[in-house]
């Protein structure tokens, strides 16, 4: 039996967008990271390379866009590498035409070798046409006390 919950039940080859440094505006992004920036790190990765965005504890790194260059209907995975162990790695991610954000998040279950692999991460199905992908910082606020 298929299985259309996730997007293991979809024919086609799958698309790997792997170059996030081509997300907007492109002043949010930088190779050494800062405040209200993204950092953008190369990755290599089995059968495939490219670069990802990460966002430290305090950057409050700003929305950035994706442009998708596809259309029709795709189902959507979000890879994740945690990169520490304090927390778990999450990211606010949805398409431009969304009202709200999803919070992905992938529990290592504190077990440290899991924190040196990419996690693919289905999020859901829906039809790309004139769509981005929208990435923002979860942020926390703590209250003085």
């Amino acid at each position: 039996m298929a299985d259309f919950i996730t997007d293991r039940g979809f024919s086609n080859t799958p698309i790997y967008v792997t170059d996030l440094e081509r997300c907007q505006p492109a002043d949010r992004l930088s190779p050494n990271g800062g405040f209200r920036r993204w950092h953008t790190i190369p990755y290599q990765a089995e059968g495939f390379s490219g670069v990802m965005l990460k966002a430290g504890p305090e950057t409050r790194a700003q929305e950035v866009h994706y442009p998708l260059s596809v259309t029709g209907w795709h189902a959507i995975s979000i890879g994740i590498h945690p990169t520490s162990e304090e927390g778990l790695p999450q990211t606010l991610v949805k398409l431009s035409g969304d009202n709200t954000y999803s919070v992905l998040t992938w529990d290592t279950g504190g077990h440290h070798l899991r924190r040196k692999q990419l996690q693919e991460i289905f999020w859901k199905v829906a039809d790309l046409n004139g769509q981005a992908v929208d990435f923002c910082q979860l942020a926390r606020r703590i209250d003085p006390g």
